[in-house]
């Protein structure tokens, strides 16, 4: 396995993994950004919160641009693994307790990675323009994720519902959770299981006005 060095002081150097001082560049870049915002985060910065030689940032990712990519890209991954499990569970739940349960996993995503939940948030306000595509790209694979499992409860629930509206309560949903999750920590009024429950039927509401629309029946519910 290829090593690098640590580049730190004078003396013999230290040597890591190269998979290791990637993972410990992207940790130190996601806690920067999701800080000071694109703009404010510094590779100096990113190299020292992560121990390793401003020139080993650039040798791993080639730019700020690029090392903002892989950033992206991370917390689109954690986001969507954790839809894609919940593809997988869930469906012995009644359809209120089904879509209550998938609400509540993009809050507990948010309790357990709070720099993520920054990053994502940030994406769907747009507040780097300099690196606009890869926070369309995060946002729109987290959309089409959150859309897939929308359509999938909704099969289970014995019907079907476009992509596309899918897709929009997806956004909606996952705005909403943000919001949230962002004004809690000033505004306790902003209950957890509150808006969990305003979200759940904001969710079930556009079910049934689909159901209705297409089906002339919302018996399921």
């Amino acid at each position: 396995m290829a090593r690098v060095s640590e580049g730190r002081g004078p003396g013999r150097p230290r040597v890591r993994p190269v998979e290791e001082e990637r993972r410990r560049i992207l940790a130190a870049a996601r806690s920067e950004i999701a800080a000071r915002d694109f703009h404010g985060a510094t590779i100096d910065q990113v190299a020292r919160t992560a121990g390793v030689a401003r020139r080993a940032v650039y040798e791993q990712f080639g730019s700020k641009e690029e090392l903002f990519r892989a950033v992206m890209a991370e917390a689109a991954d954690l986001l969507t693994e954790v839809i894609q499990h919940r593809l997988r569970e869930g469906e012995d739940l009644p359809a209120r307790e089904r879509v209550r349960y998938d609400v509540a996993a993009l809050f507990d995503f948010n309790d357990r990675n709070p720099e993520v939940a920054a990053l994502i948030r940030n994406a769907e306000r747009g507040g780097v323009a300099p690196a606009r595509e890869p926070l369309v790209d995060a946002r729109r694979r987290i959309e089409q994720e959150l859309g897939k499992l929308i359509e999938q409860r909704w099969e289970e629930m014995g019907g079907g519902i476009p992509t596309e509206a899918a897709r929009l309560l997806a956004l909606g949903a996952l705005t909403m959770v943000e919001a949230a999750a962002f004004r809690q920590p000033v505004e306790p009024g902003w209950t957890r299981a509150a808006t969990i429950e305003l979200i759940t039927e904001f969710m079930l509401g556009g079910f049934i006005w689909l159901a209705a629309h297409r089906q002339g029946t919302v018996d399921a519910f």
